[in-house]
């Protein structure tokens, strides 16, 4: 009996493992990582957690918030979903972008964004200092943000 389930342990075993790894990203360490005044949204290893703070002021006119509210909302991403947000992410230029930081320069003000992309050896990170007064997102680096942002509110769900 021993032998016949030794047997069947290694003639299955390398079914088996190909039936769980079929359910995961085809895409070595695929992670990215997106941050905003608003939003966190990390996808890891196909899962998706979205943070979202929304935060409150006493007045309209007011830039200090008086208190924030937090939601957390997790999802698990299918390979098809990786594999697009990959040809996504390469077919907007975002790995290409020559700098590492566009919009206003420091010490004015701005509302900070973060994109992040890591996978295998490859990885870029791009920040982006939203300001009225200067220079828009480069396309690349709004068209992946977009991309995770619908990803997010298509993929995760409340807690």
């Amino acid at each position: 009996m021993r032998l016949l389930r030794l047997f069947f342990t290694l003639l299955c075993l390398p079914v088996l493992s190909a039936a769980a790894w079929a359910d995961c990203p085809d895409d070595p360490g695929l992670a990215v990582t997106y941050d905003s005044f608003q939003d966190r949204v990390v996808i890891s290893d196909g899962a998706i957690t979205h943070t979202r703070t929304k935060y409150e002021f006493a007045t309209v006119t007011s830039s200090i918030p008086t208190g924030k509210t937090v939601s957390v909302r997790r999802g698990e991403l299918g390979p098809q979903d990786c594999r697009d947000l990959w040809a996504r992410i390469e077919a907007s230029g975002f790995l290409h972008l020559e700098k590492s930081r566009y919009g206003a320069p420091e010490g004015l003000r701005h509302y900070l964004s973060s994109l992040k992309v890591v996978r295998g050896d490859t990885s870029k990170s791009v920040l982006f200092a939203r300001n009225p007064s200067f220079e828009p997102a480069p396309e690349a680096f709004d068209a992946v943000s977009r991309h995770v942002l619908d990803l997010a509110r298509s993929r995760a769900v409340d807690e």
